[in-house]
């Protein structure tokens, strides 16, 4: 009977341990993914992969980079010089080129019109 208690008592102690949660974990689970879209080519020797890059103002831009499945190290980084474009969504045509479409951040539709009366 003793062993039991004392069993019963050390498992309530790391429940109660256990079961509040840090805010390092809630940072973790509510942070936004690196990587968004990941597309293999059709031979299997590259990978297209969605990511997000510092641009010098601070803001974060979409781009894609290529990698190779044997090495797993980026081969071609794809993204727009312009600031108001940047990679929308990519596809494979074939097993050496790929699509991909432009964003472009108009002002009329990134902004609210004004309805003023």
């Amino acid at each position: 009977m003793r062993k039991l208690l004392c069993f019963l008592l050390l498992s309530s102690l790391s429940l109660i341990s256990v079961a509040q949660p840090t805010v390092d974990d809630i940072e973790y689970y509510t942070k936004f993914s690196d990587y968004w879209r990941l597309r293999i080519s059709p031979d299997g020797q590259h990978i297209a992969v969605g990511a997000w890059r510092e641009r010098d103002s601070g803001d974060r831009e979409r781009i894609a980079v290529i990698i190779e499945t044997k090495t797993m190290r980026p081969k071609l980084p794809i993204f727009f010089t312009n600031d108001k474009e940047e990679v929308a969504s990519f596809h494979w045509a074939s097993n050496e080129r790929i699509v991909v479409e432009v964003q472009r951040y108009v002002p009329s539709e990134t902004t609210r019109p004004f309805f003023g009366g």
